[in-house]
C-alpha cells in the first residue's frame, strides 16, 4: 500500500469515472461533442469537431441521405456526410483533377499512395476528380475518431497533392474550386 496506512482502493474491471477521451482544457468543443455522441446526435458531433479543428467557412445542409457539412481546414476543403439510412459517416476531400493523358498512371499512383499508409483514408475517383475518403459506421465514429480522421485526411491530402502534381501533372484543387 502506497502512502503508509491509507486504505487500499478496491479495483474492479469496467467501473470508475475516468474520462472517455483525453481532456483538453483549450477545446471545450470536444467535451460537447462527446456529450452529443452519447445522445446519438451525429450532426452536432461533426459541428463541434469542426469547430475544435478551427474549420473556416463551415456550411451545412440537409440532403436526401442526411446532414452534410463543407468546411476548410488548414487550406483544404473537407466534406462530411452523415448517411442516416445506411448508418455511415463519410469524410472526404477532393485532392486533384487527373490528367487525361496520364489517367492510368495517376490511378496507379493513387492506389500506391493508399496502400503505403496505415491510414483509413483511401482514394476514390468521380469523373476526373480524385477524392481522399474515410468511411465509418456512425456508432464507431466517436469525436476522437472524427477529429483524428479530419487531421489525417487534411495532412495526407496536402502531402499526396504534391506527389500527384509532380509525378503525373495532376492539377491540385484549391478550396474555392470545390467548396460551393
Amino acid at each position: 500500500v502506497c502512502g503508509g496506512s491509507a486504505e487500499p482502493l478496491p479495483l474492479a474491471d469496467g467501473q470508475g469515472d475516468l474520462p472517455q477521451f483525453p481532456a483538453d482544457a483549450g477545446k471545450p468543443e470536444l467535451e460537447w461533442a462527446f456529450e452529443a455522441w452519447s445522445r446519438g446526435e451525429h450532426a452536432r458531433v461533426v459541428s463541434h469537431c469542426l469547430s475544435a479543428e478551427g474549420a473556416q467557412g463551415v456550411k451545412n445542409r440537409t440532403t436526401a441521405d442526411g446532414p452534410a457539412f463543407v468546411a476548410v481546414i488548414g487550406g483544404i476543403a473537407v466534406i462530411i456526410r452523415i448517411q442516416t439510412a445506411t448508418g455511415h459517416m463519410v469524410i472526404e476531400t477532393p485532392v486533384a483533377r487527373l490528367p487525361q493523358t496520364q489517367y492510368v498512371g495517376a490511378m496507379r499512383l493513387a492506389l500506391e499512395l493508399s496502400a503505403s499508409t496505415r491510414s483509413a483514408a483511401r482514394y476514390a475517383v468521380r469523373e476526373d476528380t480524385l477524392f481522399l475518403r474515410i468511411v465509418g459506421r456512425l456508432d464507431s465514429m466517436t469525436p476522437a475518431v472524427v477529429q483524428s480522421g479530419l487531421k489525417s485526411i487534411v495532412s495526407r491530402a496536402t502531402d499526396d497533392a504534391k506527389v500527384l502534381s509532380t509525378s503525373v501533372h495532376a492539377r491540385v484543387l484549391s478550396p474555392k474550386e470545390h467548396v460551393d
